[in-house]
C-alpha cells in the first residue's frame, strides 16, 4: 500500500506540474501575441510619422525655394 500511495503522489505532482506548465505556455503565447500586436502598431505609427516627416521636408524645401527666389529678386532690384 505505501508504494501505491507514493506512486499516486508522484503522479498527482506530475499532473500538477503539467497543468502549471500548460498555464505558463498559454501565458507565453498571449504575451507573444500582445508583443506582435504592439510591434505592428509601432510599425504603423512609424510609417505614418515617416510619411509626415517626408511631407514636412518637401514643404520645407518648397519654402526654401521661395526664399531663394525672393532673395534673387531683392538682389536684382537692389543691384
Amino acid at each position: 500500500m505505501p508504494f501505491r500511495t507514493k506512486t499516486q503522489q508522484i503522479l498527482l505532482h506530475l499532473q500538477s506540474l503539467d497543468q502549471r506548465l500548460a498555464r505558463i505556455e498559454a501565458s507565453l503565447a498571449e504575451l507573444r501575441r500582445a508583443d506582435a500586436e504592439r510591434e505592428e502598431t509601432l510599425r504603423r505609427d512609424l510609417d505614418i510619422k515617416r510619411r509626415e516627416l517626408e511631407a514636412l521636408g518637401a514643404q520645407g524645401l518648397h519654402v526654401l525655394e521661395q526664399l531663394d527666389a525672393a532673395k534673387r529678386r531683392l538682389q536684382q532690384l537692389g543691384g
